[in-house]
């Protein structure tokens, strides 16, 4: 069941459709470590920019930036948090963890709501928890 859902995102077109966009990512990256002249982490970079790339995948091209910047923010946290002493206090990279899942549940769950109200206008399906994601974003700010 799921293998068929994948297989459209995965399959030759997909990828094929998305690989001028790839090369492009990469090469503007590339190009901004030339003028590098002090210490950066390649691999915190290259990680972010494999992320932007999932999120490209996952939620298309025309994705918001700073709905990316802040799932990535929230992975980035909750992945310090899984092998971490597990004490849930919000000063403790666990603690941090778990808010930062819960937050990246809600930014998904509010662009699955911005979506569907952008195919089905008239539609009143979860409107009372929809909210575009730039509002919600300013909100939590």
């Amino acid at each position: 069941k799921y293998r068929n859902l994948l297989r459209e995102y995965t399959a030759g077109d997909a990828l094929h459709r998305l690989a001028p966009i790839i090369t492009s990512k990469f090469k503007r990256e590339l190009a901004s470590w030339v003028d590098k002249t002090d210490y950066f982490d390649a691999y915190k970079r290259l990680k972010k920019v494999a992320f932007e790339l999932n999120c490209l995948w996952m939620l298309g091209e025309d994705a918001d930036k700073q709905l990316v910047d802040d799932l990535h923010d929230a992975v980035t946290t909750i992945n310090a948090g899984l092998y971490s002493i597990p004490i849930k206090m919000p000063f403790t990279a666990y603690g941090k963890a778990h808010k930062a899942r819960r937050k990246f549940n809600s930014l998904i769950t509010q662009e699955i709501h911005r979506r569907t109200k952008l195919k089905h206008p008239n539609s009143q399906a979860g409107s009372e928890n929809s909210s575009s994601y730039s509002s919600a974003h300013e909100l939590s700010q």
